[in-house]
């Protein structure tokens, strides 16, 4: 038999001669996937992610709108939290004004306009700011910022077969009145929990979709409780960096024409 380190070559009880390694080594890949269901992503990565943080947060669902994008909607219930950091309150944030009896008509002007609305704390706007996309930002004097008006609405936790029933979210009352707020990226989400550096190298990552399944008592129902087999994907971009340079491919320069 010969050796060398960890292969081996030698004539087994078949007859044949087979070179092997005693252990296998560790795959070297630019590129990781994890398939999961959407359920699963909302359970084991994104009510972790918020829960913690707002005391009002009960639950997630990812969905895609009627232009086919994919997005995390989280939910907010009502209740009285006392002094726990919240995401919605009915009180809307102070944006700036001192005078807090000017701030205090203001409330009770809003209130008796748009009856028990909920407005983003200054908490909520801040730790939510990241994961919304960019399709809901707009220029302003600071730079791009979240349109609030765009990403919250007002919904009922309905009766039937759905995620508030079935486990896929934190426990609550069907009938409940809450603040849903859409536009949340899962791919920002996957950014945030799996990191974009370490070890001196960048990372990308991608989300999506790779098929998609409706339960029968869903469809018989009615209620929108499509569950999705989706792909995380991450990117080692300093690699990838590394191969194009050895391939001549970056580093040399662009051959534009200049204006």
């Amino acid at each position: 038999m010969a050796e060398n380190n960890n292969v081996s070559a030698e004539e087994k009880n078949t007859g044949k001669f087979e070179i092997n390694v005693e252990k296998p080594i560790n795959f070297d890949n630019m590129e990781g996937q994890a398939i999961l269901t959407s359920r699963e992503f909302c359970r084991k990565y994104v009510n972790p992610l918020f829960k913690p943080v707002f005391a009002d947060y009960i639950g997630s669902i990812y969905t895609v709108d009627q232009r086919g994008m994919a997005q995390i909607v989280l939910y907010f219930d009502r209740k009285d939290h006392g002094d726990k950091v919240t995401a919605t309150s009915k009180t809307p944030s102070n944006d700036g004004m001192i005078n807090e009896s000017v701030n205090t008509v203001r409330r009770y002007a809003n209130r008796a306009v748009n009856g028990d609305k909920y407005y983003f704390t200054e908490e909520g706007k801040q730790g939510l700011e990241k994961f919304f996309y960019n399709e809901v930002r707009k220029r302003t004097k600071d730079g791009f910022k979240v349109d609030y008006s765009k990403v919250k609405t007002t919904t009922s936790l309905g009766g039937g077969y759905n995620g508030f029933n079935n486990g896929f979210y934190f426990g609550a009352p069907t009938g409940q009145q809450v603040t849903a707020v859409s536009f949340i990226s899962p791919t920002k989400i996957a950014e945030t929990l799996f990191g974009l550096e370490a070890d001196g190298h960048r990372f990308e990552y991608d989300v999506h979709i790779i098929r998609s399944a409706m339960n029968q008592y869903a469809i018989a129902s009615g209620s929108d409780s499509r569950n999705y087999l989706i792909s995380v994907q991450r990117l080692d971009a300093t690699r990838l960096n590394d191969l194009c340079a050895e391939l001549g491919l970056i580093g040399g320069g662009i051959d534009m024409i200049q204006a």
